[in-house]
């Protein structure tokens, strides 16, 4: 079976599927007991063979970049991520302090066709939540500027969205809920807030979700139609 790996300081932890792991001022690993730090700062856990990292604090980020590198994915508050890319480094700041640790997930993945398949699970891909044609190409579009720029790129605005399709306010909110419902109920948090409260920055939230887990790559970046007043390259 699938086991987790977390490093700091010299300190491993082992954690079976069987079980959860969190860590932060307290909890299974007691990083510091800097006032600033959350008590719990985040939860590891494995479902539908895959380890996930929630952030579970109230006002801290964690920043995660795979072995080898260039982009750091930003995971807010009440977000979720799996932990596709085997070894992850996880850094985050309180109080002045910063920190650093490391997550190892030995999940084997085999790829076929571009998609990363869990033995004995499902496929991990958009495949796997069905998607119309309308809703891939406004996930894609919604994470081109971060597939061409690196994780600080600026998302594209709502606006924008709408003018590239030629689609209506209604019919625009209504795709991006849609997708959002299907993610959120994958497990992904953020996605989805209460009737009392919107959830905020969802889209940037599903962005990371989509490009970590490598749902949405450069190669589908040809399908989008070309922005408004841009003429289209020649071939």
């Amino acid at each position: 079976m699938s086991a987790l790996t977390i490093s700091y300081c010299g300190e491993q932890h082992r954690v079976s599927p069987t079980d959860e792991f969190s860590f932060g001022r307290s909890g299974d690993l007691a990083i510091d007991e800097n006032r600033f730090l959350h008590r719990v700062m985040a939860v590891c856990f494995f479902r539908r063979g895959w380890w996930w990292l929630v952030n579970v604090g109230a006002h801290l980020p964690l920043h995660l970049q795979g072995i080898g590198g260039t982009s750091t994915i930003t995971l807010s508050p009440g977000g979720s991520i799996p932990l596709v890319m085997g070894m992850t480094t996880v850094r985050f700041a309180a109080g002045g302090t910063s920190y650093e640790l490391e997550i190892e997930a030995d999940v084997e993945l085999e790829v076929t066709h571009g998609k990363a398949v869990v033995p004995g699970d499902t496929t991990i891909d958009a495949g796997s939540t069905p998607l119309t044609a309308d809703q891939l190409l406004l996930l894609v579009a919604l994470s081109e500027p971060r597939l061409r720029q690196g994780p600080k790129a600026e998302l594209p605005t709502n606006v924008e969205l709408m003018e590239r399709f030629g689609w209506s306010v209604t019919k625009f909110n209504r795709k991006l809920d849609n997708v959002c419902l299907k993610f959120s109920r994958r497990g992904v948090g953020g996605l989805v807030g209460s009737s009392e409260r919107m959830a905020q920055g969802r889209r940037s939230v599903l962005v990371d979700y989509l490009i970590s887990s490598g749902m949405v790559t450069n190669e589908q970046l040809s399908l989008l139609p070309p922005r408004p007043g841009r003429t289209p390259p020649r071939r």
